[in-house]
């Protein structure tokens, strides 16, 4: 919030020129639609909005961590929840793709090997989670019992 407040009314103009233009737009249509039609409509709305600057494509930065890192939050529920959380590769690498596989072999279906052994062996979470969030610049595989 300090830094939105610090902001010049100048520079929040310039940061939207720069990344909320032509050039950095996607138009997604759903439906049963004739393509040409939809190019035609989308050249006759949108083809005199000139593109604007080309928006630099970010680096690749995936978090170092030195050690580990826990925060609790507590509330009146009736189980605690606990969740582990990785710094991993961005969308595309090919290890992203071995993280989301490895995510659906832990805790995809009742016969998954978290779940298996959490939920019906040990009989101490009465669910188990496990995803990998993907993102351009790096990404996070986040897993735990619930």
């Amino acid at each position: 919030m300090e830094d939105l407040n610090a902001a010049s009314l100048e520079y929040v103009q310039e940061w939207f020129k720069s990344y909320y233009g032509a050039a950095n737009a996607v138009v997604a249509v759903a439906g049963d639609i004739d393509p040409q039609e939809v190019y035609q409509k989308v050249l006759n709305y949108f083809g005199d909005i000139p593109s604007g600057p080309t928006v630099a494509r970010q680096e690749i930065n995936i978090p170092v961590h030195n050690g580990d890192t826990y925060q609790v939050y507590e509330d009146r529920v009736p189980e605690a929840r606990i969740l582990f959380a990785w710094n991993t590769p961005q969308f595309g690498a090919k290890e992203d793709i071995h993280f989301d596989l490895i995510s659906s072999i832990l805790t995809t279906g009742k016969n998954s090997r978290l779940y298996k052994r959490l939920v019906y062996d040990d009989q101490i979470a009465s669910s188990v989670v496990s995803f990998q969030a993907s993102s351009e610049i790096a990404a996070i595989l986040l897993h735990g019992p619930m």
